[in-house]
């Protein structure tokens, strides 16, 4: 039987001795990883592009714009005059009348008004974030709900003292709520972030805020308000408590 012409290939060579060279095509060349000082520089373009884009962002907010002010501002107050009308105003502000006002009066003294940290409703933003370590050196309430147990724990670490603390009025997430849960969770990661709001609770005046309805319970769940003026009617020694400094 005559041989065919064609020769089988094994491995790109030939029976009869001949090789073939494959060589790899252009388009499945493996590219160069770039070197380390070009992937640092295109990260920094990133990143000044991004701060870019956020004063951007910035500069676009703070412009007024007087017909979005009013449209804002009617919200607003339809939203006042609804809960107002609520049943759950009507609750909080016979709360306030029977058992908070007497607190605020002792904290006031010769004071005729309070400091609200809202820079008199005005919401202007600190130039420097405190974390919350803001001395009350005059009657001053505190608007905290729903902040993270450190915030409320520095705001007691940078006022105790007697004297400061019994400036201070905080409306926020619940104290006893905190003590209850680390009672229950031992072991809790939130443990070292209260040892303040922990110790201040066995001379704290605490009044929760009676949630009646769930058209506010997100609002005001587990709020409180919280005076401290027992501290100096009972003369505490801050600086016996155990590992509070």
């Amino acid at each position: 039987m005559a041989a065919s012409a064609k020769s089988p290939t094994v491995h790109g060579a030939t029976l009869n001795g001949d090789w073939t060279v494959v060589l790899p095509r252009r388009g499945r060349q493996r590219r160069k990883a770039p070197k380390a000082g070009i992937l640092e520089e295109k990260q920094e373009v990133e990143k000044v592009e991004k701060w870019k884009n956020v004063e951007k962002m910035y500069n676009q907010d703070s412009q007024t714009d007087p017909l979005r002010e009013t449209k804002l501002m009617q919200k607003v107050e339809k939203c006042i005059t609804k809960v107002g009308s609520s049943k759950f105003y009507l609750t909080f502000q016979d709360q306030i009348e029977t058992s908070v006002l007497d607190h605020f009066r002792w904290i006031l003294g010769s004071e005729i008004k309070i400091q609200m940290v809202l820079e008199a409703l005005g919401c202007s933003v600190i130039s420097i974030n405190e974390h919350g370590r803001r001395e009350a050196l005059k009657p001053t309430m505190f608007f905290m709900p729903h902040c993270e147990a450190k915030l409320y724990n520095n705001l007691l670490h940078a006022n105790w003292k007697p004297e400061l603390l019994s400036n201070m009025v905080i409306f926020g997430n619940s104290f006893e709520t905190y003590e209850q849960h680390v009672s229950i969770c031992k072991n809790s990661p939130i443990l070292n972030s209260m040892e303040h709001i922990l110790a201040v609770r066995s001379f704290t005046d605490e009044f929760r805020i009676k949630t009646i309805s769930d058209d506010y319970y997100n609002a005001f769940h587990d709020s409180s308000w919280h005076f401290f003026g027992s501290v100096m009617r009972r003369g505490c020694n801050l600086s016996t408590l155990d590992g509070v400094i």
